[in-house]
């Protein structure tokens, strides 16, 4: 295998499958809600592209140019500087994993608000079940 083909595979395509793992495990989540609700709980199309753009900032913004310019660096001066720390500490690729910020901001807020609904929906659906045994 080509040590700049090993370079490419070992950097961006890696971290987008976990993040394709967890926009699993989110899509699985928002799911769960409202099956257990029995109907579509209020904005769940808004936050479910709420959640998507964020993965999609996170990608385009910093995963995706951090590759490719690994990628760049990796034909032009060999794959260990490409994944030395020395690479990673210049001025342009600490701006762009400061710029990831953005995605996981957006991202944060969305999964706290969607986690708010689900303990809001359990509660509601233990103080109904409370009311009828009464």
């Amino acid at each position: 295998m080509s040590p700049h083909l090993y370079s490419v595979t070992r950097t961006w395509p890696a971290q987008l499958a976990i993040f394709w793992i967890a926009a699993a495990w989110l899509a699985t989540g928002l799911y769960i809600g409202p099956s257990r609700l029995g109907r579509d709980p209020a904005f769940q199309r808004a936050g479910v592209n709420f959640l998507f753009i964020a993965l999609l900032l996170m990608v385009l913004i910093s995963l995706l140019p951090i590759g490719l310019l690994q990628t760049v660096a990796s034909v032009n001066h060999g794959m260990w500087y490409a994944l030395s720390a020395e690479f990673m500490q210049l001025p342009h690729m600490e701006t762009l994993r400061w710029l990831r910020v953005v995605g996981d901001t957006v991202f944060t807020i969305g999964t706290l608000a969607r986690g708010w609904f689900v303990l809001t929906l359990t509660v509601r659906n233990k103080s109904a079940a409370k009311a009828r045994t009464e």
